[in-house]
C-alpha cells in the first residue's frame, strides 16, 4: 500500500493529504519542505523521505530493513547501515529545534517517532 501512494504521489496523483504532522512540524509533500513553527528546515532527499516514514508511522516500531526498502529500494547497491547514516544527520537537523528525543532507536531492530 505504501508503495502504491508513492507511486501516486510521484505521477501528481493526489491520494494523500498535501501536508502531514507532528506537533508542531509540518511536512508539504507536495513541495517537500519542512517547517517547524513555520521556520524551514532544510532536509535531503533522503532524510525527507525518512521523516514522512517514521511521521506517518508514528508510534510503530520500523525496522532498519523497512526503511531501506522504501526509501532505497530492493534494487539498491548499498546497505541497510545506509539507513543509520541518514538517521544520525535528521537528528542533528532536528536537534536544534529539540526534536531529535523524538525519534527514539531500537537497538538492534530500528527507529520508531514517540510523542
Amino acid at each position: 500500500m505504501a508503495r502504491l501512494e508513492a507511486i501516486i504521489r510521484r505521477t501528481n496523483g493526489s491520494y494523500k493529504e498535501d501536508t502531514i504532522k507532528f506537533k508542531d512540524l509540518v511536512l508539504n509533500i507536495k513541495n517537500r519542505k519542512a517547517f517547524i513553527k513555520d521556520e524551514e528546515i532544510i532536509l535531503q532527499g533522503k532524510q525527507f523521505d525518512i521523516l514522512e516514514y517514521l511521521i506517518n508511522a508514528k508510534g510503530t516500531i520500523i525496522t532498519k530493513e523497512q526503511i531501506f526498502d522504501r526509501i532505497w529500494g530492493f534494487d539498491s547497491y548499498t546497505t541497510t547501515n545506509v539507513v543509520e547514516v541518514y538517521a544520525s544527520g535528521l537528528r542533528k537537523i532536528l536537534k536544534k529545534y529539540d526534536y531529535d528525543k523524538y525519534i527514539k532507536t531500537i537497538r538492534g531492530v530500528g527507529y520508531m517517532l514517540i510523542e
